[in-house]
């Protein structure tokens, strides 16, 4: 949702509002909802260039909760990376945008060393915490090898 710059509509007592993706989330398992309103709709921009994305996540055997998670949108002119927004999960309270990555990835031609490079500034203003699944170090270390891998798979795609 993040990663495609949706909207949410709410609603309760007071009426419908709009609320943006990037700001839905206020902390681990805390959002903007106040406590009288619900999610009832989800607008997904529709895009008016070419698009690809994917999303990647590392886990452990016995659970479906990503130690880990990159979901990426890129958009592709010609050849080249547009705009890029790419949403990191569990590197912090919230879902995080690789900011950094982003930036790597505007205007570049679409080639591995770009992604490569993009990569490795995954964890670049992260704040992930150590935990019994993972070190903090770990995290970092699986962002940018997801990030890696999400942008693989969507270069495949472009």
């Amino acid at each position: 949702v993040k990663a495609l710059k949706c909207d949410l509509i709410v609603t309760g007592p007071q009426g419908n509002r709009t609320v943006a993706a990037d700001d839905f989330f206020a902390d681990i398992w805390t959002t903007v909802l106040d406590l009288d309103e619900i999610l009832v709709e989800i607008r997904v921009p529709n895009p008016t260039s070419p698009h690809v994305g994917a999303y990647k996540k590392f886990r452990q055997r016995a659970s479906d909760w990503a130690m880990v998670g990159v979901a990426i949108d890129l958009e592709t002119v010609d050849g080249t990376f547009g705009n890029a927004s790419v949403v990191m999960t569990n590197m912090g309270n919230v879902p995080i945008r690789a900011s950094q990555v982003e930036r790597v990835l505007a205007g570049q031609t679409i080639t591995r060393d770009v992604v490569h490079s993009a990569a490795e500034r995954a964890g670049e203003g992260t704040d992930p915490s150590s935990d019994l699944k993972a070190s903090r170090e770990y995290k970092l270390h699986l962002a940018r090898v997801l990030t890696r891998r999400a942008l693989e798979t969507a270069l495949d795609l472009a």
